[in-house]
């Protein structure tokens, strides 16, 4: 059974962080699809109306059905990774915990995996499985030939 913490919860910045990168990301879909309308090409309006949904739904796989903290977590990880122009595909995400993650435990100093992920697959799809604990998450990545495994623990990162 899980023990229930009190107190955490998210800070007003990553609040705003959080909202900042969906209005973003929302916006820039309704223009792509407001252009393409413009344009007179319904069809790109409509593949492209069915990759923003998609998108929506990695978003809601991410944040819904985790642990809070984990969700948040892979939230960050995902927006941070598509700056290198990586496309995420979630295969398994796997959550074994005996107690609540907590945001002391989760320090959200995600740069030197990202970097690591944009540097070996950018431009590219790579395949994410998640093993999450207590206190480490390890992800696995995979594509274009090569694979890395990524662990956070209480905040240290570290590439294999």
């Amino acid at each position: 059974m899980r023990k229930k913490k009190r107190g955490g919860g998210m800070k007003a910045e990553e609040v705003i962080w959080f909202l900042d990168c969906q209005r973003h990301d929302y916006l820039n879909h309704l223009q792509v699809i407001s252009g393409l309308l413009e344009l007179g090409q319904p069809a790109r309006a409509r593949e492209y109306l069915k990759e923003a949904l998609r998108f929506i739904e990695t978003e809601r796989m991410l944040l819904k059905g985790h642990e809070p903290e984990l969700g948040l977590f892979l939230y960050r990880f995902w927006q941070k990774v598509r700056a290198f122009e990586v496309d995420v595909k979630f295969v398994r995400i796997e959550e074994t915990f005996e107690d609540q993650l907590s945001g002391e435990n989760l320090v959200y100093d995600l740069d030197s995996i990202v970097e690591e992920i944009g540097r070996s697959f950018s431009g590219s799809l790579v395949e994410v499985s998640v093993l999450a604990t207590d206190c480490l998450i390890c992800l696995l990545a995979s594509g274009r030939g090569k694979r890395l495994e990524l662990t956070y623990d209480r905040g240290v990162a570290g590439v294999r």
